[in-house]
């Protein structure tokens, strides 16, 4: 299968798995769409490019894109969340604007393994889950200064290329290990934020050497 044309359709569902492993190259969406479920794109090694951006998608449930070879992403405006491993080892997937949607969480191991390089991020955002960006080697600068991000959870940015991370005022939580293997990010400014305490196992095996409080 090389293309699947659904733009003059009124499909409201993607069904979980429904391309799973296949030949697709590219797909049209109709804007009726409300609903994808997980692994519906997984392992498209052949796909480069999927616009969201019409749609009325509230969630990119799991393993939506999991090792596939998209590219390029437009994302919806209604986009709520990013769950569990959404685009882990999207080995082409370089950067990504989620600036203009509503997603509060980005769900454990989201990005885990990809070539991201760049992330937009928006205001909404509260919450980054265990291992989201973890292996993110093209990683080097996370801005997370004009987010709501309250929690950054454990492993967060395990053994990623992360060199400079700028964290906003709302952030009172870093959980164990999170920059654990960060072996590029040299310092942690935490004086904006409202963390207080952190565990030393934070900053495990990282290039980290100055922690402003």
């Amino acid at each position: 299968m090389l293309e699947a044309n659904l733009e003059n359709t009124n499909l409201e569902k993607i069904k979980s798995s429904a391309f799973y492993d296949s030949g697709l190259k590219r797909i049209k969406l109709p804007n009726t769409i409300q609903t994808i479920d997980i692994e519906a794109f997984s392992n498209c090694i052949c796909l480069r490019e999927i616009d969201f951006s019409k749609t009325d998608l509230n969630d990119f449930n799991s393993g939506l894109l999991t090792n596939s070879g998209i590219n390029r992403i437009k994302c919806p405006e209604k986009l709520r969340s990013v769950n569990f491993d959404t685009f882990s080892e999207c080995f082409n997937l370089q950067s990504i604007d989620l600036s203009k949607t509503n997603v509060k969480r980005i769900g454990s191991y989201a990005f885990h393994n990809s070539k991201i390089k760049n992330i937009k991020l928006p205001n909404t955002l509260k919450e980054i889950e265990y291992e989201a960006f973890s292996g993110c080697k093209d990683l080097r600068i996370i801005d997370l200064s004009k987010t709501n991000v309250e929690k950054i959870g454990a492993f967060a940015f395990y053994n990623s290329g992360v060199s400079e991370i700028k964290l906003p005022e709302s952030l009172k939580t870093i959980d164990k290990n999170a920059f654990v293997g960060c072996e590029n990010l040299k310092k942690l400014n935490l004086s904006d934020t409202k963390v207080r305490q952190i565990n030393s196992e934070i900053i495990y095996n990282s290039g980290v050497h100055k922690i402003n409080f």
